[in-house]
């Protein structure tokens, strides 16, 4: 299921060191994997990954971070059930709380056949499944 607006609007980093190019937006109808798309890719080969807000790193997969966004800064797990998710990693830091800007992985082409890049998403996860949302609104140029 998809949505327009997330669960909350914050000032998150951008989850690399610069803007890259996007090569796949969000919603975007595709012939091979979830269709429609259920984040965006975004030009990345094997770079430092970065959380874009402070919360918790939870490792899905080898290469898949579920990151889920501590929205009130206090450092409790008492907020929506917010994610971002980080696919196709070659490295993944630690389970655990990691601060905005902290780097918690690389990049790379792990589960794919395509070049490196990095899928990001954001997501809520609740009783009525999980929800997929444009996350563009929340990007903001942010230097390390």
């Amino acid at each position: 299921m998809f949505e327009n607006v997330p669960p909350a609007t914050l000032n998150w980093a951008c989850p690399l060191s610069n803007w890259p190019t996007v090569t796949s937006s969000w919603n975007t109808p595709r012939g091979v994997g979830t269709n429609p798309h259920q984040g965006v890719d975004l030009s990345a080969n094997y770079v430092p990954i970065y959380a874009v807000w402070n919360g918790w790193l939870i490792r899905v997969r080898n290469y898949t971070i579920r990151f889920q966004i501590d929205i009130n800064n206090d450092g409790i797990k008492n907020d929506s059930v917010y994610y971002c998710y980080y696919y196709h990693l070659s490295a993944r830091s630690s389970e655990g709380y990691y601060t905005k800007g902290a780097q918690i992985g690389t990049s790379g082409n792990e589960g794919g056949a395509y070049a490196p890049h990095l899928h990001f998403g954001g997501a809520i996860t609740d009783s009525y499944g999980t929800r997929w949302y444009r996350n563009e609104i929340n990007y903001r140029w942010t230097s390390y």
